[in-house]
């Protein structure tokens, strides 16, 4: 069975970069080792940000995702305020990204890093 791309070439996307989801533009997409990749490139960013990522890392432009966005946003700010009150630093941005979307995955370095896991 052949793959599908899900997003056209020139559409609007958002993509995760780092644990926040971007305004984003699929400028190409390729098969490669049997999965999707999209070039995209950010909205506002420099052309040298542009990367090849994989399709768990894209999502429609549509109000739910743009919801979805507006609050990683909002609790990312609380997390980093926080973060800065007690000083420890910005945080890993894989293991901000697990808390952010209430992830069940174990990841040992959340402890270390004064998050916890959603029960």
């Amino acid at each position: 069975m052949a793959l599908r791309f899900r997003f056209a070439k020139g559409e609007k996307v958002l993509c995760f970069h780092g644990p926040l989801l971007r305004h984003a533009t699929c400028l190409n997409r390729k098969i490669q080792d049997n999965r999707a990749e999209y070039l995209v490139h950010y909205t506002g960013w420099s052309a040298r940000w542009d990367e090849w990522v994989f399709a768990t890392r894209v999502y429609k432009y549509n109000e739910t995702n743009l919801r979805k966005q507006k609050k990683l946003e909002k609790k990312y700010k609380k997390i980093s305020k926080t973060n800065r009150k007690v000083g420890k630093g910005c945080p890993n941005a894989e293991a901000v990204t697990f808390a952010l979307l209430g992830t069940t995955l174990k990841m040992p370095r959340l402890a270390a890093l004064g998050l916890q896991e959603r029960e």
